[in-house]
């Protein structure tokens, strides 16, 4: 007899939260460099510590979010869209936090840390969101296909 998965099973699932963040962690990590050379070279090196703490800020924000959905799954589905909301409430007050606790500091400058911030969370997030499988089957991201055995 075959079994249907209710709404109260697990769907098995090997850490697709964590797969995901650690994508995220690497697109990151691709992208870090180019904005911290474009900083460094518009506004020298204090620009580069500026945009090198908010890179530093966005990784352990998706690292943290990612750890703690990845943890949330294993215990239960019904509360990953209340802890999606709270664990992105938390991150921008937790970001907020910290861009006001170095303002004061005189390596800041608040356009590079805020550009920084801003295109790598929209390019990570939209680069990551064309690489993701979001059916029941394969969820996570996407294998990569090779280009050996296409028809062209």
């Amino acid at each position: 007899m075959e079994k249907f998965l209710l709404a109260t099973d697990q769907v098995p699932s090997d850490d697709v939260e964590a797969r995901i963040g650690k994508s995220m962690l690497k697109k990151g990590l691709m992208l870090g460099p180019f904005l911290l050379v474009i900083s460094s070279f518009v506004w020298g090196l204090d620009g580069f510590l500026s945009s090198l703490y908010g890179l530093v800020l966005v990784l352990f924000n998706l690292g943290v979010s990612a750890l703690i959905l990845s943890k949330m799954a294993k215990r239960s589905f019904y509360m990953l869209l209340p802890t999606a909301l709270g664990i992105y409430i938390g991150a921008l007050l937790l970001i907020t936090g910290a861009v006001y606790a170095v303002l004061g500091q005189s390596w800041v400058r608040l356009v590079p840390m805020l550009f920084t911030l801003g295109i790598t969370h929209f390019v990570i997030v939209t680069w990551q969101a064309k690489q993701l499988s979001l059916t029941l089957a394969n969820p996570g991201v996407l294998p990569r296909i090779s280009s050996v055995g296409r028809k062209a």
